[in-house]
């Protein structure tokens, strides 16, 4: 796999080739990174991104549990990823799904029409059960 070679009276191994299906894209984008379960949000900054895997800079690596959800606001994308690689300040992600980032009035609208509707199922039924 690794053979290694000397350079300057040091051992090391040569680059390995990787075989990307597709090219990544160099983007700088201001990011967060959400922890599932738990309301932690780590400010990353992705600096290359592909359908399949970002890779993101992060200060506070040992925070990052090995699935989250990556979000970009700036490009309206939220992506639920895992782990890949770790390094001192970088995270590799594979991105495992992905899903638009929704205008939150348009989401409380939704939910509240759907709250609406369940008070009114509810009166309707415990009028059925001639409950006051």
């Amino acid at each position: 796999m690794f053979t290694s070679s000397v350079r300057r009276g040091r051992a090391t191994a040569p680059k390995r080739h990787v075989d990307r299906r597709e090219e990544r894209i160099q983007k700088i984008k201001s990011a967060s990174i959400c922890v599932d379960g738990a309301d932690l949000a780590f400010p990353c900054t992705v600096r290359d991104i592909h359908s399949s895997g970002a890779r993101m800079s992060i200060a506070n690596i040992q925070g990052v549990a090995d699935s989250f959800l990556l979000i970009v606001r700036s490009e309206d994308l939220v992506a639920r990823c895992k782990v890949a690689w770790r390094k001192t300040n970088e995270l590799g992600g594979w991105v495992q799904e992905t899903s638009p980032l929704y205008d939150a009035r348009e989401s409380d609208a939704v939910v509240s029409s759907g709250e609406n509707v369940t008070a009114g199922l509810m009166a309707l039924t415990l009028q059925e059960m001639e409950i006051p």
